[in-house]
């Protein structure tokens, strides 16, 4: 269920590191999962997959997800009845930590004293921190969303 999920969604997801992500996910499940059927899918047998990877409870809870959406999609393609109930532990507090101004100085100052980067990677940084976008975007981002007219990406 989970390598069909995998080989069905990997296509739609939006970019690399989105599909990168869903590997990592679904290897981590494989782990505790790979010889086990659906039918043992519960939330005891969620609990013993936390135990079992002993990994922060966001991280768990995202790989769990993971499993959910996957019997989500094979129910989806009637390749199961119905989804099995399950255990996953709370989210978590999100990331709530910013750049000082002095922080933020000195990874710029670093990434201009890398040979190899420095053309890219003081843009990149900049990117990132005016623009607040994620990673991905801004390596997916194309000429045509860049308006320097009005100094805007869109």
């Amino acid at each position: 269920m989970l390598s069909a999920y995998a080989e069905e969604h990997s296509p739609d997801l939006a970019s690399d590191a989105a599909r990168e992500t869903l590997a990592y996910n679904i290897d981590a499940l494989l782990g505790f999962w790979g010889a086990k059927t659906v039918s043992q899918i519960s939330g005891e047998m969620c609990r013993a997959y936390a135990a079992h990877r002993q990994r922060a409870a966001g991280t768990v809870h995202r790989e769990l997800s993971v499993l959910s959406a996957a019997m989500g999609h094979a129910v989806k393609a009637e390749r199961l009845d119905a989804r099995r109930p399950m255990w996953m532990p709370a989210k978590g507090p999100g990331r709530e930590r910013w750049l000082t101004r002095q922080e933020a100085a000195a990874l710029l100052r670093a990434a201009r004293t890398e040979p190899q980067c420095r053309a890219h990677l003081p843009l990149f940084i900049l990117l990132g921190l005016y623009g607040g976008a994620r990673p991905g975007a801004i390596l997916e981002l194309r000429w045509d969303q860049v308006d320097l007219a009005r100094g805007r990406i869109d």
